[in-house]
């Protein structure tokens, strides 16, 4: 007698469980349909751990995932994989006294393709993450101003926006560009006119499309909820000091869900921008016009963190099994 082909799959998954090494299959029956890989992360003991970051960046050699683990008591710790879920060695790293990965929202690629994880900046070659330096001194005291929001440019290499007071008016926006070097080159600052209460949500690029989405969070005559404003590769077209932000392609995103001021509800992928409203659906707007494309209800548990790679791939923690997927997007079915 013939064995059903899931009866197959899960008694495959209970001989791997416990391998620290991923397991590739083409069809996985879980609640995510599209999961091309899985790994069990045992390395992380959760009975030490009060929370997570988790997000993923792609630089010119790979898109790789980051796990900061937070502990309840000491220092947070980093963790790297590639995109074919083996680890990479950041035990340098971590065992640094001058590293602080928590110290600020910076989450980038930089003009050097190094990645900026606070105000760290490492590299990451042969499979082991090296530490590169500390920028500290190059950027603004941004926990003073509002959330950190970081986009990398090519025209004007490293790129901050970051929320100010200009000139008496709260609802403002500073674009603070760097050349390679962490330099600042250039400050503009943006006004928005048309709102009481104004904050920034988050800033992504879509490489792919050579698209900068900044996201805000706006309370308006007409209501309340989330804008997003777009820029093209020349962040300073049709800007100088003191311009609005209606000067630049703008729509409507609704609602979005609250998470620690909204950073993680907010990222960019070549098809479009992914939101997760107020009620935990994740939306992808098209990019050019914020159309809806797709919608995804399945994505609610607070249980199980997602990062979302530029281009065909997204990835699921979950906290309580410490199981790590690797999920085709739901839209390109």
């Amino acid at each position: 007698m013939k064995w059903p082909f899931k009866t197959a799959v899960v008694l495959l998954l209970v001989l791997f469980i416990g391998s620290c090494q991923p397991f590739y299959v083409s069809t996985l029956p879980s609640f995510l349909g599209d999961t091309v890989a899985l790994r069990r992360l045992n390395f992380i003991d959760k009975s030490k751990i009060f929370g997570y970051d988790f997000f993923s960046l792609r630089n010119n050699t790979g898109e790789y995932i980051f796990i900061i683990a937070i502990p309840y008591i000491g220092k947070a710790q980093l963790y790297i994989l590639n995109d074919k879920l083996e680890t990479i060695d950041t035990t340098a790293i971590n065992n640094r006294d001058d590293v602080n990965f928590l110290i600020s929202k910076l989450r980038m690629v930089d003009a050097n393709q190094k990645f900026l994880i606070g105000r760290t900046l490492l590299n990451i070659q042969e499979q082991q993450a090296i530490f590169e330096r500390d920028i500290k001194d190059s950027v603004p005291p941004f926990y003073n101003l509002g959330a950190v929001i970081v986009v990398n440019n090519t025209s004007y290499n490293n790129c901050l926006f970051n929320k100010i007071i200009y000139n008496g008016i709260y609802n403002a926006v500073s674009l603070i560009l760097y050349n390679n070097s962490w330099e600042t080159n250039q400050t503009i600052n943006y006004i928005s006119e048309n709102t009481s209460n104004f904050k920034i949500v988050n800033a992504k690029r879509t490489f792919e499309k050579g698209l900068t989405a900044l996201v805000t969070w706006e309370e308006r005559t007409n209501g309340k909820g989330a804008f997003c404003y777009l820029f093209n590769d020349d962040l300073t077209e049709l800007a100088s000091e003191g311009d609005s932000l209606d000067s630049y392609p703008n729509f409507p995103l609704g609602f979005i869900y609250y998470d620690y001021d909204y950073f993680n509800s907010v990222y960019a992928v070549a098809d479009g921008l992914l939101v997760r409203s107020d009620n935990g659906v994740w939306r992808l707007f098209e990019w050019e016009t914020g159309g809806l494309i797709s919608q995804n209800n399945s994505l609610r548990d607070p249980t199980k963190h997602l990062a979302f790679g530029e281009k065909d791939y997204y990835y699921i923690f979950d906290t309580q099994s410490l199981y790590l997927y690797k999920a085709k997007y739901w839209w390109k079915n």
